[in-house]
């Protein structure tokens, strides 16, 4: 079994510490790009969305890696996402792939929900592995998240534009190499430390601006 799945802004970073740590064969397509969006729209209904599109774009990139079966969240709501996994499974059965999606119940299961489909995809692996691989991941996942807060106060204020971007860049990388919890902690500690060096224009009064709207458009810099 080889597990992809398309990308959710940084979200494969924690999913690929966990898959590791329960030996799955994981892939994740390269970053959403034009290519990706090609293949979605061409291969998609012309009335569904663009996470439609764009997740769809992903999960093709993602079976010609290899991946034979493939995770998306799933759920009801007020959009379709929840209906997202059977059409793109029947879309890549039509193109040829014989790649299987399993559909990560977020809305009703929650928590349990995720849990259940990484133990289907570890081949059953006992619990205490899987809680102490997930843990490691959602370690991950909010240092990246405290990481980022700090970036998205420095961006408006720093005195060389594109400064925090490129330390962001560099630490999302980082966080993803680390291998064990004292690497992630020094990794989250070095970075917070650069960016709140960063030199500032005290002068500088932003706007503060909320953004609210589809979540998967907030979450994918493409």
């Amino acid at each position: 079994m080889r597990v992809g799945m398309p990308h959710m802004g940084n979200i494969y970073i924690p999913f690929r510490a966990l898959f590791q740590r329960l030996d799955v064969d994981f892939v994740i397509p390269p970053v959403s790009n034009q290519r990706t969006l090609t293949l979605g729209v061409r291969h998609s209904p012309e009335g569904l969305c663009i996470p439609f599109k764009l997740t769809l774009g992903n999960l093709i990139e993602a079976a010609e890696m290899g991946a034979d079966t493939l995770m998306m969240p799933a759920g009801y709501g007020i959009c379709r996402l929840g209906y997202y996994a059977k059409t793109q499974e029947q879309i890549l059965r039509d193109l040829g792939y014989n790649a299987e999606i399993v559909s990560v119940g977020v809305s009703e299961r929650k928590l349990l929900g995720i849990l259940e489909a990484i133990k289907r995809l570890s081949n059953n692996a006992p619990w205490p592995k899987i809680i102490s691989a997930f843990r490691f991941g959602l370690a991950k996942l909010n240092a990246l998240d405290r990481i980022e807060r700090i970036v998205h106060k420095i961006r408006p204020v720093e005195q060389i534009k594109g400064t925090a971007n490129k330390l962001y860049a560099t630490a999302v990388k980082a966080v993803d190499q680390a291998d064990d919890y004292d690497t992630l902690r020094r990794v989250e500690t070095d970075y917070t430390d650069r960016l709140n060096q960063v030199p500032r224009n005290a002068q500088t009064r932003p706007l503060i601006v909320g953004i609210t709207g589809e979540f998967y458009v907030v979450l994918e810099p493409f």
